[in-house]
């Protein structure tokens, strides 16, 4: 047989995509954590910047979702120090202040979705980004 039981932890991280999720408001944290769970991702959550970037150095998580306005760090610098460690992240910088889109693009955050956002649009960008067909009724139309 080829199964290796000594590879469990690698199997599982293959099998199940993890998503950082960057938010100081916790009640959002929670929904979009639920969200993302209840379809099968792991989550990781941080309610500052720089806890977003030490939750990235320690997982190294599929897909990175920031928050742009935070504490210690906004998502923006976040998402730079991120970028600098690992240019191909994808990342989604949730916010909503617009005006912040053009520096967004220029440090190279994959999508940028303005809040209020609903949870079949984030669950669907989510899927977009890991190339994965939605399996949920709530991401089905």
């Amino acid at each position: 047989m080829n199964h290796q039981p000594s590879k469990n932890e690698s199997d599982s991280e293959q099998s199940v995509i993890q998503v950082l999720v960057a938010d100081d408001d916790r009640d959002l944290l929670q929904i979009y954590s639920r969200a993302l769970r209840d379809n099968g991702f792991d989550v990781l959550l941080a309610a500052t910047g720089n806890d977003a970037v030490s939750r990235f150095i320690e997982s190294r998580p599929e897909v990175i979702i920031l928050d742009y306005r935070m504490p210690q760090g906004n998502g923006l610098e976040a998402a730079g120090q991120i970028l600098a460690m690992k240019p191909s992240a994808k990342i989604i910088m949730l916010t909503a202040d617009g005006t912040v889109l053009e520096e967004a693009e220029r440090i190279g955050i994959e999508l940028f979705l303005e809040k209020p956002i609903s949870l079949n649009r984030l669950l669907g960008s989510v899927y977009t980004l890991v190339k994965l067909k939605p399996t949920s009724a709530v991401v089905s139309r």
